[in-house]
């Protein structure tokens, strides 16, 4: 299912887990996606936290969150670019913690699964 995503309220983000996790964001004309391996993902949430030691379980179940729960967030910004577009996404936990990944323009088939 498509959730919108509040603070930018012309998208809509879908996560699918396989065994990879695929992350979907459309405005419904377009859309773009990434493929990432729990390593993948924790990488992904390290570079994103520069120097900020935590639990690995932790780590992703924090990132989980932010892209299962996008309007719990207290900030989310999505800048397209041609076929790419960043997703930067910040919750509050007692501490700032940012979460940013970039996605690549998929097939627009995909809008509908």
């Amino acid at each position: 299912m498509w959730t919108q995503l509040e603070k930018c309220p012309l998208y809509h983000i879908k996560l699918v887990r396989e065994r990879k996790m695929h992350v979907m964001i459309t405005d419904y004309i377009r859309i773009w996606e990434a493929f990432y391996s729990e390593n993948d993902l924790i990488t992904c949430l390290k570079e994103s936290n520069d120097g900020l030691e935590m639990d690995l379980n932790e780590l992703l179940e924090k990132g989980n969150k932010m892209l299962t729960c996008p309007n719990d967030l207290e900030s989310v910004c999505v800048l397209p670019s041609n076929s790419r577009l960043e997703l930067t996404m910040l919750m509050l936990c007692g501490f700032p913690f940012n979460f940013k990944i970039l996605l690549y323009e998929g097939s627009p088939e995909l809008v509908s699964v």
